[in-house]
């Protein structure tokens, strides 16, 4: 119920954002451009004192393929393939102690943003955007301390808040993303864990 409600929430709030980006420009004179991108991620996350000991963010990827459709003010939707990376160390007065391992998780990763050329012209593009996004988890590596997919909400949704340059085919992307939802999966009989995910993306590509 809580995945169907996010979902819904999601799906609400991306056709707002889609409705605000395209209202700021008349039909004529609109572009598509398709943005397919390569590049890196780190991932914390916060409050894993009920859980962990501690997490330490590693350098992740992600490969996939942003759109971008308006005029001066623009939407921008995108899919990704992704995966991060995270040490983390167990929890303190248990058997896992002593274990310092990293997990990588791989993941659909679909942005919903609009943004603004603050310059553009004929060879320089730099913009400015912001929305939200989805995450959908498919698989969890091996690790020391036995984590696994079902340990991980399969959904969860974010804030971003990002910037670009377009340098005449070549693109360049800065992103920081804040987490909303819980990372973790609430344990057997226990309570929800507070636990969010803050993920920061470079990424580099073509503009066509």
């Amino acid at each position: 119920m809580r995945l169907i409600k996010f979902s819904l929430a999601f799906a609400i709030v991306a056709t707002g954002l889609a409705g605000v980006a395209l209202a700021q420009d008349s039909a004529e004179g609109n572009r598509l451009v398709f943005n397919p991108q390569i590049g890196a991620n780190a991932t914390q996350y916060t409050n894993v004192d009920d859980l962990l000991a501690d997490t330490e963010g590693r350098v992740g990827w992600q490969v996939g393929l942003f759109v971008r459709y308006g005029k001066r003010f623009y939407f921008q939707p995108g899919v990704f393939y992704q995966q991060t990376s995270v040490d983390v160390t167990g929890p303190d007065d248990t058997e896992f102690e002593d274990i310092k391992d990293a997990h990588d998780v791989t993941s659909f990763w679909i942005p919903l943003e609009v943004g603004f050329d603050i310059i553009s012209s004929d060879l320089v593009t730099l913009r400015a955007n912001g929305g939200v996004a989805g995450t959908f988890v498919t698989a969890v590596g091996d690790n020391d301390l036995g984590l696994t997919k079902d340990d991980f909400e399969s959904f969860r949704a974010g804030g971003l808040l990002g910037a670009g340059v377009d340098i005449a085919i070549v693109s360049v992307d800065l992103s920081y993303e804040l987490g909303f939802t819980n990372v973790f999966t609430a344990p057997e009989g226990g309570e929800s864990l507070d636990a969010k995910a803050n993920t920061f993306r470079f990424s580099a590509g073509l503009v066509f």
